[in-house]
């Protein structure tokens, strides 16, 4: 029987081994210390030499004890394993980068039971730190918001896509709730593209008195004046060419709820002085009628455009301008709600998950990203 002296050393088992141990040490994500039992360090992977801004001569040799003494680390793993003989696991703050470690002291024992060596793994846990944090932040802004908003239920805003963790965005809420208890005949809503126009208009209607009513929307740069009127106040039979029957107009079609226009700045001129008649009156005539009908219904206008600049630069009637704004809701824009963007990019996710049966979550990366 030959033993290893026999074997070449390229081919030896023992130095393969120390080869491919050699190997996954210098590769491993994760960073390595290696010290001797009075706590002087023998080695370190290279992980462990970036994460901790080092390099290997400036450490190699030195006793642990220096490294904490420099503020490299707030605590030693080794010398915790030292000082209590056994396996230690905590977080550890880098004093160079403030990066947070997950880490492992690990004691390599002799054939006595004695501490020959200590072993410490580290691993980069700042990212799950984070998470922790802006999900805490976000835990404290949804009982503050609950607190805030004790006349609204939470889960019914969120069933209607509606976020509303930020003060601004509370504050809009509860106006639009104030408004839709009252007795105003009209509401305008101002806000940029995508603030929810849409959303706070139907969440005005379901939580006033006319939510037993029907729902009737119109984009108002969606037809030509002519189509418009009829589709706005309907038409007798006759009225027109083509109008083979009569047709109720959207403001019959909600009588009894609420009636919203859309994009109310994109309303032709020529049928802005007839929508003018028609909230002063309470009432109109479809087209051909002779027989004028209430208006049965509360009317919500919205907006993305300055109208009083508009109707400054005469493209928008000023009279109805004034008509329409008697009673304002204004939507901030998300820049000035970036409480908000977490709850929405969530609700999104949740939604898409639905949708498409997955799974999905944030990553850490996502959500600072997102919160910065």
């Amino acid at each position: 029987m030959s033993d290893e002296s026999s074997i070449p050393p390229s081919r030896s088992p023992s130095r393969a081994l120390e080869r491919h141990l050699r190997a996954v040490f210098e590769s491993a994500a994760d960073g390595i210390w290696i010290t001797s039992a009075d706590g002087t360090i023998l080695d370190l992977n290279p992980a462990a030499l970036a994460r901790n801004q080092l390099q290997a001569e400036e450490v190699i040799g030195r006793n642990v004890q220096s490294i904490v003494d420099q503020g490299v680390v707030d605590r030693s793993a080794t010398l915790e394993v030292l000082k209590r003989r056994r396996q230690v696991s905590f977080v550890q703050q880098l004093g160079r980068t403030g990066q947070h470690l997950l880490v492992t002291g690990i004691p390599v024992l002799d054939a006595a039971g004695e501490i020959e060596q200590v072993v410490v793994f580290e691993r980069d846990v700042t990212d799950l730190k984070n998470m922790r944090q802006v999900m805490e932040e976000d835990r404290r802004a949804r009982r503050k918001a609950q607190e805030e908003l004790s006349e609204l239920n939470l889960m019914e805003l969120a069933d209607r896509e509606i976020v509303a963790e930020s003060k601004e965005m509370r504050q809009a809420l509860s106006t639009c709730l104030k408004l839709a208890r009252s007795e105003a005949p009209v509401v305008l809503i101002l806000g940029e593209s995508g603030t929810g126009k849409g959303l706070l208009a139907k969440f005005l209607h379901q939580s006033g008195p006319h939510a037993a009513g029907p729902f009737i929307q119109i984009s108002c740069g969606s037809l030509p004046p002519a189509l418009f009127e009829a589709e706005l106040f309907g038409h007798e039979q006759g009225a027109y060419s083509g109008a083979t029957e009569a047709k109720a107009g959207l403001l019959e079609l909600a009588r009894g709820g609420t009636f919203f226009l859309d994009e109310v700045a994109d309303l032709p001129l020529e049928i802005q002085s007839k929508l003018l008649q028609c909230l002063d009156q309470r009432s109109y005539y479809p087209l051909g009628g002779r027989q004028a009908r209430s208006v049965d219904c509360r009317i919500l206008a919205a907006s993305n455009r300055d109208l009083g600049d508009l109707a400054a630069r005469k493209r928008f009637r000023q009279d109805l301008y004034y008509r329409l704004s008697g009673f304002e809701l204004r939507i901030p824009p998300l820049r000035e709600r970036p409480e908000d963007v977490f709850g929405l990019a969530q609700a999104l996710l949740d939604k898409l998950n639905a949708e498409y049966r997955t799974r999905k979550r944030l990553s850490p990366r996502a959500v600072n990203l997102l919160q910065n």
